[in-house]
Order: C-alpha cells, then sequence, then structure tokens
C-alpha cells in the first residue's frame, strides 16, 4: 500500500514542477535580452537603435537615461556611428522579444564598457 502512496506523490510532485516551470519560462523569455553593449547607431525616424549587431524598437514607454541617470532622448544618445567611441557609447539595457521584433524598455549610459 506505501508504494501506491508513494507512486501517487511523486506523480503529483513532478506535475507541480512541469506546471511551475511553465509558470517562469514567460519571465525567463522577457529577460533574455538584457544585458551590457555598445551603441553603434540610433535612427530617430524609425525608433531604432543598434546595440552592438541587434536592432531593437524603442517606444514612448522605453525608459532612457543619461550617465548621471536623468532622463535623456533618441537623438541625445551617442553611438559608435555618430563619432563616440565604445566607452561613451556603453549602455546597460533591459529588452524583451516583441511580434515586430525586439523592444528595449529600459537603456542606460553607463560611462565604459564593462571589462
Amino acid at each position: 500500500m506505501g508504494g501506491v502512496t508513494m507512486r501517487s506523490a511523486m506523480r503529483t510532485l513532478a506535475t507541480a514542477a512541469a506546471l511551475a516551470a511553465l509558470a517562469l519560462a514567460p519571465a525567463v523569455a522577457v529577460r533574455a535580452g538584457d544585458g551590457n553593449a555598445v551603441i553603434r547607431s540610433v535612427d530617430q525616424e524609425r525608433g531604432v537603435v543598434v546595440l552592438d549587431t541587434r536592432s531593437f524598437r524603442v517606444t514612448d514607454r522605453t525608459v532612457l537615461r543619461d550617465r548621471d541617470g536623468n532622463a535623456t532622448t533618441l537623438g541625445q544618445l551617442p553611438s559608435t556611428s555618430r563619432g563616440a567611441d565604445d566607452d561613451a557609447a556603453a549602455v546597460y539595457y533591459e529588452a524583451s522579444d516583441a511580434e515586430r521584433g525586439a523592444v528595449l524598455h529600459r537603456l542606460e549610459l553607463v560611462g565604459s564598457v564593462p571589462r
């Protein structure tokens, strides 16, 4: 009798673990685009920023910050295509993938490329 109870408990535990993994999957996907990069180019008209080799859309909800933590605009961001060096264009960013491409949620100038 104890064996049946143990099997049942193991199945219940396995089901609970699988459901927990599914619940966490969306949170992991949202954070998949977080990291450090260098702004290579900024396209104000299209609202696109290229970080290293990947393009991200900027929306009206994207938080843009300068090195001092102050709000900034897309047009004020440095980029290597505009003549900035890698340190001046280094950022920390948070992004997620969406149907229409990767979207930036937060972009903060950090002042130097992490080494």
